[in-house]
């Protein structure tokens, strides 16, 4: 079990070498949190390796500070038999006490080099809504974990419900609230109405039912200077042409825009009104608390972990998932709330994050397991 933060002490007489295996640090909310982790842990208990096999690099910032050991390893194929020797040798080589993998891919050749290097290993599950394959894959590979982690409740009753009995241990995300810029944390006591919505334009993020969900508004509000920007990478070109022939058919392109993909888009969550998140499936949404952390509440499907985070009527509101006329109602709610409503919701919603969700509070759970299991 884990304790409470601040209760472990320093069971070793040097800090742990944590060996953290990614596939890259693009701008994923994986990737952000394993770069955030290894800045947070405690340095006088831990000590931090990170190592990629796709040679993508952002987050220097946080890459910078001191104590965190960054390494390149390019995998050369798809399924290059030699990586996890090379991985193996590296954590031999550093004297990794425990290797660390996030998401799936890493999962499979972390566990692999932790078996040949003799060093215990834990995988980390990032999300739901896995397909069949890759619960078979984890029954052949998940034994070789001395830990799984989830960073959802949802993803760890899934996980268990397909795998049995295994050893499971739930760390919800956390957030350096040292990003969210200090004067943008208050709504703006302004006539604006701006939405923004950000996530991979994939059928996951599901933005035709936040499309619908407009259409309704537009068309029957009486509110009618509202207006929805849409953040990120297209990951799907075929999901991106659907919306754009939504918003053309039915007259939307004054009401919504696509804005691309932007590392700054923390800024532009803070001036917005309202972030609404339209997922089919989810795990822990970073961009959820990053929103309720500049004081910007959030309308959301209620799937996986998402009631952790907003609380109904509180700080936002949840709709059932893929429901676009619950969705416009909830829309609609928001919108007719007065300026002292609103900014109490702020409020509620900052708090709310931080005292439960920094990532001092994860980097504090997390070294807990690793004195655990070592």
């Amino acid at each position: 079990m884990i304790n409470n933060p601040g209760m472990s002490g320093n069971k070793h007489k040097k800090p742990m070498n944590i060996l953290y295996i990614i596939a890259s640090l693009s701008s994923g909310g994986a990737e952000r949190q394993v770069v955030e982790l290894a800045r947070a842990l405690d340095k006088s208990r831990f000590r931090p390796f990170i190592l990629i096999y796709h040679n993508i690099i952002q987050f220097k910032e946080i890459l910078d500070a001191p104590g965190i050991t960054l390494k390149v390893i390019e995998k050369k194929f798809k399924f290059d038999p030699l990586f996890p020797f090379k991985l193996a040798s590296f954590a031999k080589k550093n004297d990794i006490d425990i290797i660390h993998a996030y998401s799936e891919s890493a999962g499979f050749w972390g566990r692999l080099a932790g078996k040949i290097a003799g060093i215990k290993s834990i995988t980390h599950i990032q999300n739901t809504n896995y397909s069949p394959a890759w619960f078979r894959l984890e029954k052949a590979m998940g034994w070789m974990d001395k830990m799984i982690i989830a960073n959802s409740y949802a993803g760890r009753d899934e996980y268990l419900q397909n795998m049995g009995e295994r050893k499971i241990e739930v760390i919800q995300n956390g957030l350096n609230f040292d990003l969210i810029p200090e004067e943008k944390k208050t709504p703006h006591n302004t006539d604006s109405r701006k939405i923004i919505s950000v996530g991979r334009i994939s059928r996951q993020k599901n933005y035709m039912c936040l499309l619908k969900a407009l259409n309704i508004v537009k068309n029957e509000m009486e509110i009618k200077d509202i207006r929805a920007d849409i953040w990120g990478r297209i990951m799907s070109r075929d999901v991106f042409d659907e919306m754009m022939d939504y918003i053309r058919e039915n007259d939307l392109g004054d009401m919504v825009k696509y804005r691309g993909n932007s590392p700054g888009v923390i800024n532009e969550i803070a001036e917005s009104d309202l972030l609404v998140l339209s997922s089919r499936w989810e795990g822990f949404p970073n961009v959820i608390m990053e929103s309720l952390a500049c004081g910007t509440p959030v309308i959301a499907s209620d799937v996986a972990d998402v009631k952790h985070l907003v609380k109904h009527g509180e700080n936002g509101f949840v709709f059932p998932s893929d429901d676009h006329e619950v969705l416009a109602e909830r829309i609609r709610e928001f919108f007719l709330l007065d300026h002292e409503e609103l900014v109490e919701m702020g409020k509620s919603g900052r708090e709310h994050i931080k005292k439960n969700y920094t990532i001092e509070i994860m980097a504090e759970k997390t070294g807990q397991i690793y004195e655990e299991i070592q």
